[in-house]
């Protein structure tokens, strides 16, 4: 089934929105035919190769030489790879800084702290943190029980409050035949004593 049959079948006329306040012209998608990245500005040369220069920056810090018993012994210097910045390479320069999730990145005055407590406590400080650390996992699993046994006691009782509903509407039902199989045996009695 093609798009514009797909959509007749929805009450979609040419020329007009699906809904009110819908849009009348498709939305247009730009068609990525080459294979740089997502982002990638259009018409950006690749012929600077940044990791060129970097290689070479790692050749030049590098002597190779020959000893006198025949063996090549490597030297290496620091490298410095000239004109390559986080800001300028392709590399990194598409990337933007954001927040660790809470719970899985320290911030560094909690690294700093925690290290410090470290390092002036001993055993005994260790001992101290994993027995508060028990005690707060035993809190929670408290606390994760309780919320438990909380909803399976409204369950229970949203539950029974269903069925006290359904026993009323049957005693109900029950009650109304009743009357009405009276009613009509009364009309019987009235029509075989008028005669």
């Amino acid at each position: 089934m093609d798009s514009k049959s797909y959509l007749q079948s929805y009450g979609w006329v040419e020329g007009e929105a699906l809904r009110d306040g819908g849009l009348k012209r498709p939305i247009l998608v730009k068609h990525k035919k080459d294979k740089k990245g997502l982002g990638s500005a259009p018409g950006h040369d690749d012929s600077e190769a940044w990791w060129e220069r970097l290689f070479d920056g790692h050749l030049k810090g590098l002597n190779v030489n020959d000893t006198k018993d025949g063996n090549i012994r490597f030297e290496k210097t620091e490298a410095v790879a000239v004109g390559v910045s986080k800001k300028d390479s392709p590399l990194y320069r598409w990337f933007v800084q954001g927040e660790g999730l809470k719970g899985t990145i320290e911030s560094a005055k909690e690294t700093s702290r925690k290290r410090r407590r470290d390092e002036n406590d001993g055993a005994e400080g260790k001992k101290h943190r994993r027995c508060e650390e028990k005690k707060k996992h035993e809190k929670e699993k408290k606390e994760k029980r309780h919320k438990k046994e909380k909803k399976h006691k409204k369950h229970k009782k949203h539950k029974k409050h269903k069925k006290d509903e359904k026993d009323e509407k049957v005693k109900k039902s029950k009650k109304d035949k009743k009357h009405k199989k009276h009613e009509k045996d009364k009309k019987i009695k009235k029509g075989e004593n008028s005669d």
